[in-house]
């Protein structure tokens, strides 16, 4: 799916995954810091993406919706949560096994 999104292939492109533009503004209220597993984690912007930071690892954030995204490393979706008053409060993991909440946590 890599190649064939930087490459612009859309017939190879997994029809569930399919790339949205999401505004800089809404990027903008998913940075900061997170646990998840019990992991602080961080995503970070550059320009105009947002990168997934673990330790060593860093991952490009690729989103489905204003909501949602994933890194081409995983096979889990990621949804980002709000609280009551509209702020990011944290986000939703799902993979084959696996469902978390993982928390904002500044």
């Amino acid at each position: 799916n890599a190649i064939a999104f930087t490459y612009k292939w859309n017939n190879f492109l997994n029809p569930d995954k399919i790339i949205d533009n999401v505004s800089s503004e809404i990027l903008d209220t998913y940075t900061g810091n997170y646990v998840f597993l019990n992991n602080p984690i961080s995503i970070v912007k550059e320009g105009a993406h947002l990168f997934l930071v673990d330790g060593d690892f860093k991952s490009q954030l690729w989103f489905t919706s204003d909501t949602e995204c994933f890194i081409f490393e995983d096979t889990g979706i990621t949804k980002f949560t709000k609280d009551l008053n509209g702020k990011v409060n944290g986000f939703f993991y799902q993979a084959d096994d696996l469902e978390t909440n993982a928390p904002k946590v500044d």
